[in-house]
C-alpha cells in the first residue's frame, strides 16, 4: 500500500513554520529548536484569537441559532459524534473499515459511546442558559459537574474504555456556551468572554 503524501493529491509541500522552507527538509536536519517551534505556533493561535474575538456572530448565524431548541442544539452535537466516527477512511482511528491502531475500541463501541453521550448535550447548554451571568472565569466550573456524570455514562456503556472523553469536554463546552450567548442575546459579542473563557480552562486543566 502506498503512503498518501501531498504530492498524491497534487499538493505543495508542506512548508516550515519557522523559516518556510521545505518542511520536511527541516524537520530531518532539525534545524529549528523546540522553542522555536513553539514561539511560532504561539504566535499564530494568538494571532487567530484576536482575529476571532473580533468578529461577532453574524446576524443571519444568530438569528438560526435563535430558532433551535436544546434538544435540537444537542442533537446536532450528537450528529457530529457520529460523523465524525464514521468518516472513513482515517488512517490510524476507528472507522466504517478497520479499528486503525486501536485494539480496544471499535465502531459499534463509538456509537454506543455516543448514544450514552446524546441526552447529555441539551443538558449542557441549558446548564449554559443558568448559568448565563456567571463570571466567565467560573462558567467551566459550574458545568463540570455536568460533564463529569456525561463521562461516567460513557465509561458505562463502554466498559470503562475511553472512547469520547476530549469530545466531551469540546462539544460539552460549546454547547453550554451556545446556551449562554443565546440567554444573553444573539448579539452577544464574543469579544473579551472568549479570552476570559480560555483562561478559566487553562487554570482549570492545570489543576486536575
Amino acid at each position: 500500500m502506498r503512503p498518501l503524501t501531498r504530492p498524491s493529491f497534487n499538493c505543495k509541500p508542506r512548508r516550515c513554520l519557522v523559516c518556510e522552507h521545505p518542511g520536511r527538509a527541516c524537520a530531518r536536519n532539525r534545524s529549528h529548536s523546540l522553542e522555536a517551534l513553539l514561539a511560532v505556533i504561539e504566535k499564530k493561535v494568538h494571532a487567530f484569537d484576536r482575529q476571532a474575538e473580533s468578529e461577532p456572530l453574524s446576524t443571519s448565524c444568530a438569528i438560526r441559532a435563535c430558532q433551535l431548541s436544546a434538544e435540537q442544539i444537542g442533537q446536532l452535537a450528537y450528529q457530529a459524534l457520529l460523523m465524525e466516527v464514521r468518516l472513513t477512511p482515517k488512517p490510524g482511528l476507528v472507522d466504517r473499515r478497520n479499528t486503525g491502531a486501536h485494539r480496544d475500541m471499535d465502531l459499534c463501541m463509538f456509537e454506543r459511546s455516543a448514544d450514552a453521550i446524546a441526552p447529555w448535550l441539551p443538558r449542557f447548554v441549558t446548564e449554559g442558559r443558568q448559568h448565563a451571568w456567571a463570571p466567565a472565569h467560573t462558567f467551566v466550573s459550574l458545568i463540570r459537574p455536568v460533564g463529569l456524570l456525561c463521562e461516567r455514562d460513557m465509561f458505562r456503556a463502554t466498559g470503562g474504555i475511553n472512547t469520547h472523553k476530549g469530545s466531551i469536554f469540546a462539544l460539552g463546552l460549546l454547547c453550554a456556551v451556545i446556551g449562554r450567548l443565546l440567554t444573553k442575546g444573539s448579539q452577544y459579542a464574543l469579544s473579551g468572554f472568549a479570552g476570559k473563557l480560555r483562561r478559566s480552562v487553562r487554570t482549570l486543566w492545570g489543576r486536575n
